[in-house]
């Protein structure tokens, strides 16, 4: 007995999948002993082979009664009236034929490259792909198609496709074989699309992935998707990765008037500001780890151009904001950035404005482009910051006798030298310079009688202050003659204190208060009478 597949239920035209002999030995001996007896074969029993056969050729199956050629008896088999008694269909119940039925499928993706507006990437797609356990397997040429597109929503159904591409694989990932109940893998698919364009607009927020049989296929096979329809959708939800435009930046130094200022040569100086990027229009968003950097450096101009001094760049921002997300059309608020500035070697003077530059992060995952408009100038501001030297609180003379003698002896003295707290040290080489003069006034001022520019020894002169406390320079001398003053008016001998004209390193020294007594001393004199 002879069983094969049909397309129509009376077993003509094309016989699929024929097998010449599905009956047992036991069955295929069964004995004829008299005319009209009932030839009954119960329980037949086979396995059908449906290799290269779709569910469409086996609708019906049919079975031919025919003489076996290897029978030990020779008689003839005919049918009456005709052959076609000889053969018996019946139709294959619905369901019951499976081709490929696919329960599921997935996929990731990687950008190869920077993203940059108006370009379209190299994406890596590895794609999974799941069959029910009981269905058909496959295995042929062009199986398979997979289309890429942008769309409005999550299950990727709808009219509005963005640059759908209908075909992305390759010819031999479209010829993958199908094992039924095993993952079906397609790796490194690789196709061009611009994601600049899904993600940042409200209208394509999604990349979706359509995975179904292949047009022209061969063999030709049943394909369904467990879920429904006869292809599956996957989307997934972008990330903004179109460029961000900034126009500039906006900074608040929240440390003016709040008696924070850089200290001169220190290295812990707190800067604490308010920092906005201002986005320009078009701009895009973007969203991940290390999107951000900045530098922060000391300059003696506005526009920061020139010599950026002890420029810093590590420590700048903190994680979260190295890491802040910038919604598309918005500016990025990076909020107090609070950081430690190190004025080591340098001056007020060439501090005078504080510089920052914005800049993406050296590694930031995902890349993404930073575009400034008009120019990279617009990414750099300045602002101004307080800034203190060496402040002089007071200097002091102390005169251990203030006779001008006879004999030309010096008048010896001290000088105390007291800073302000809120100032900064001063360590280094020929720092101070003091004065000795002789003035009429007892606050020195007005005309003066110049005796000494420097009655500092180097020793004294390079000795460090710390800010707070102070220095006394003892054994100081004056000398002083009865022919240099007028005994019968009053005459005071004054000193006064000035940073050293070879200084090193250079420093700024102040008066606390802006009071410039605080440099100057004076002590009255009186002339020491003849001996009678």
């Amino acid at each position: 007995m002879a069983l094969y597949g049909s397309e129509r239920p009376n077993g003509e035209g094309p016989q699929y999948g024929r097998q010449e002999q599905v009956l047992s030995p036991y069955h295929a001996s069964v004995p004829l002993r008299e005319p009209g007896q009932l030839l009954n074969y119960d329980d037949v029993a086979t396995n059908f082979d449906m290799t290269g056969l779709t569910c469409a050729q086996v609708k019906h199956m049919c079975t031919e009664l025919r003489r076996n050629p290897q029978s030990s008896v020779d008689f003839e088999l005919t049918g009456v009236p005709d052959e076609t008694v000889l053969k018996a269909c019946f139709e294959v119940p619905d369901g019951s034929c499976k081709g490929v039925v696919i329960t599921d499928m997935s996929w990731d993706m990687e950008i190869q490259g920077d993203v940059k507006s108006g370009q379209a990437e190299t994406l890596a797609i590895n794609m999974d792909v799941d069959s029910l356990v009981n269905s058909g397997s496959v295995e042929g040429e062009t199986l398979w198609r997979v289309g890429l597109y942008g769309s409005n929503n999550p299950k990727g159904s709808g009219a509005k496709k963005l640059d759908y591409q209908r075909q992305i694989l390759s010819q031999d990932q479209s010829g993958r074989s199908l094992r039924a109940g095993e993952t079906m893998q397609i790796p490194f698919i690789e196709t061009k699309f611009d994601m600049t364009k899904v993600g940042c607009e409200e209208e394509y927020q999604y990349l979706c992935l359509e995975y179904t049989k292949g047009q022209r296929a061969t063999p030709d096979f049943m394909f369904e998707v467990q879920e429904g329809g006869d292809q599956i959708v996957r989307c997934k939800a972008q990330d903004c990765r179109k460029g961000v435009k900034l126009r500039g930046l906006a900074i608040d130094n929240m440390a003016s008037g709040a008696g924070q200022q850089l200290l001169e040569g220190s290295r812990n100086n707190r800067l604490l500001f308010d920092l906005q990027g201002l986005a320009a229009a078009g701009s895009g968003g973007a969203s991940g780890d290390g999107l951000w950097g900045m530098k922060v450096w000391a300059s003696t101009r506005e526009d920061c151009e020139g010599p950026r001094m002890n420029e810093q760049q590590r420590d700048t921002l903190s994680r979260y904001q190295i890491n802040k997300d910038v919604r598309p059309g918005e500016d990025v608020n990076f909020g107090a950035v609070d950081m430690n500035f190190d004025m080591t070697g340098l001056t007020c003077d060439e501090a005078r404005y504080m510089c920052v530059e914005l800049e993406k992060g050296p590694r930031p995952r995902p890349n993404f482009e930073l575009e400034a408009v008009p120019s990279n100038d617009v990414l750099k501001k300045s602002f101004r910051h307080d800034c203190s030297g060496v402040e002089i609180a007071r200097t002091g003379m102390d005169v251990d006798d203030n006779t001008v003698p006879l004999d030309g002896r010096p008048i010896r003295f001290d000088t105390t030298v007291a800073t302000s707290s809120t100032g900064a040290d001063a360590r280094g080489s020929n720092m101070w310079n003091l004065e000795t003069f002789l003035s009429s006034n007892p606050d020195g001022q007005g005309s003066r009688n110049l005796l000494d520019r420097q009655v500092l020894t180097q020793t004294d002169a390079s000795r460090d202050l710390t800010a707070g406390s102070q220095i006394r320079f003892a054994n100081l001398e004056a000398q002083v003659s009865q022919d240099d003053i007028n005994c019968e008016e009053i005459t005071y001998l004054c000193v006064e204190l000035s940073q050293g004209a070879a200084a090193s390193p250079q420093f700024t020294m102040s008066a606390q208060g802006d009071s410039q007594s605080n440099y100057v001393d004076c002590k009255k004199l009186k002339c020491q009478k003849p001996r009678k």
